[in-house]
């Protein structure tokens, strides 16, 4: 016998809507061979308004006679035979493709999607406790990813879902895991780079430009310099709440984009700034995470670059500190991905700064471009002078005897990132550096990306009945996970502080507690609509 689909649609105040939606539905699944009803839940109080209690109410009231369930929007149209309504042996998302845009983040269920009845009632339906609007269908999946329910797998490479809370639409999934070298210095309270602002790089900060740096953090109690360019605090840190906060100056305002990162986990940070569209865009591990318009930029020429601290060696980064490179090109989105996942060498265009973090001589580490912008250590001072004066200092007091019967300084790096071989020789009368000049440096060995299941996608193209909001379906729904609207920020808070932050155990138990077993509503009419469908007001 044939499977039995129920398409429950969640209604309020959509009339209009749902009179091309009834319609439509009934031309287009025709002559698919789907033995179907369209059920509409409408909430017919005063309440907020509940989505996932709407559909388990109808799922509980009509269960015994279907086999599978379609949780469909009013206003969204199927057009293509792509949207396949099919019975779905694991759970499927069909609206991927709305007014011509992708979905508005890959772990977006929202819209249309298909669960069997088993595995609807092995999670228990929806969570009932997102009033208003949003999270409830992030909630079901990870109900879904809790309880074994066969989902396609692939991996986060930005590994942003790897965090507490994250921005949905900054996961970029991948096919596999990425392996990358990385040479690392240890950054300590202590210690810090300088960059002379010499001709190539000195007006950099005036024009089209882009930084990029992999950083490994740890948590201190103070917000860090990763890479700043003084007086006003231009660049990057990391604040005590665990946010990257990137910050651009211009016209005197400071233009500040902030995303949440846990401590002691290598991320590849960008900042971007393209002079012609005047837009500062922010990037972490290839994904994007915000952009600001800024007209005007704050003039630095003649100020010294810092990595790891500021220009009064305060604040200073502890951690690790890998890959540098300064661009006078604002780097698309895709050039920062081939950054983050493959190699320098691999864009089409040439860096104008960049540390490899393998080669240095004791208290400088070398640019690898033609241009020479070489950085130095510093523990004290901003004078370089002073830093080769300290470094020689560590020389050893005592002239050690060879065989020759020659004399000879050994020369004490301990205190630099960047040892050296190289020594000083007194032979006869004169003093010889002899030896090797450069050491390789520590290298470590990371992996890109984080495990995550989505379900499975039928790629199914849409239509949206527009709210008349001058804003496309994909930017409305991105619009409101960044809404201060009450009701969506408490949803928020019970998503990602309950069900997120929540251990297993206890989320396990709000999940067999908190569902289809809730019996607090009331079905105040069950009627006949359109001659084939139904009709249920509910009051929640």
């Amino acid at each position: 016998m044939d499977n039995r689909l129920a398409i429950i649609v969640p209604y309020r105040d959509r009339r209009k809507q749902l009179d091309i939606f009834i319609p439509h539905m009934d031309s287009f699944l025709k002559d698919k061979g789907i033995d179907y009803q369209i059920i509409v839940a409408e909430q017919r109080d005063d309440r907020p308004f509940n989505r996932g209690k709407l559909c388990n109410v109808v799922f509980n009231t009509v269960k015994d006679d279907f086999d599978y369930f379609c949780f469909h929007d009013v206003n969204l149209l199927p057009l293509t035979d792509d949207s396949d309504y099919s019975y779905p042996k694991k759970p499927t998302h069909l609206a991927s493709i709305v007014d011509d845009e992708y979905i508005p983040y890959e772990e977006f269920i929202g819209g249309v999607f298909l669960i069997n009845k088993e595995h609807f009632e092995q999670i228990n339906g929806f969570c009932d406790e997102y009033w208003g609007w949003g999270y409830e269908d992030n909630d079901l999946l990870e109900r879904m990813r809790t309880k074994d329910i066969p989902l396609d797998s692939f991996v986060d490479i930005s590994s942003t879902s790897k965090n507490e809370r994250y921005s949905f639409n900054q996961v970029y999934l991948y096919n596999n895991y990425v392996k990358k070298n990385l040479n690392k210095i240890t950054f300590e309270k202590n210690t810090c780079i300088e960059v002379e602002p010499i001709d190539t790089i000195d007006d950099l900060t005036n024009k089209s430009f882009s930084f990029s740096i992999w950083v490994n953090p740890n948590q201190e109690d103070y917000e860090q310099f990763i890479f700043t360019r003084p007086p006003i605090g231009f660049g990057i840190t990391y604040t005590p709440n665990n946010n990257f906060k990137f910050t651009l100056w211009g016209g005197n305002t400071a233009y500040v984009i902030e995303d949440y990162r846990i401590p002691n986990e290598w991320y590849h940070l960008s900042m971007t700034y393209d002079k012609d569209t005047e837009e500062f865009n922010v990037y972490i591990n290839g994904s994007f995470i915000d952009t600001k318009k800024v007209s005007t930029l704050e003039d630095f020429s003649g100020e010294w670059f810092y990595i790891g601290a500021n220009s009064e060696k305060k604040n200073c980064f502890t951690g690790d500190v890998s890959e540098t490179t300064f661009w006078n090109v604002s780097l698309s989105q895709d050039d920062v991905r081939v950054l983050y996942i493959e190699q320098v060498e691999n864009l089409i265009y040439n860096p104008i700064l960049w540390y490899k973090c393998n080669r240095g001589y004791g208290n400088f580490i070398l640019d690898e471009t033609s241009y020479d912008n070489n950085g130095v250590f510093r523990n004290v001072s901003k004078d370089p002078s002073q830093h080769i004066a300290k470094q020689r200092e560590n020389w050893h007091p005592e002239p050690q005897k060879r065989l020759d019967n020659s004399k000879e300084i050994s020369w004490h790096t301990e205190h630099f990132p960047f040892g050296s071989t190289e020594r000083l020789a007194l032979i006869g009368n004169k003093a010889k550096m002899v030896g090797s000049k450069f050491i390789t440096h520590e290298k470590e060995e990371i992996i890109l990306g984080h495990p995550i299941k989505i379900p499975n996608k039928r790629y199914g193209v849409y239509k949206s009945l527009g709210d008349d909001i001058g804003m496309s379906y994909k930017e409305s729904i991105l619009e409101n996970l960044q809404s201060f609207d009450p009701d969506i920020l408490l949803n928020s808070d019970i998503f990602f502080e309950e069900v997120r932050l929540g251990t297993r155990t206890t989320y396990l138990l709000d999940m067999d507690t908190i569902g289809l077993n809730n019996d607090d509503f009331k079905i105040s009419s069950r009627k006949e609509y359109e001659t084939n469908h139904e009709w249920l007001e509910i009051i929640t």
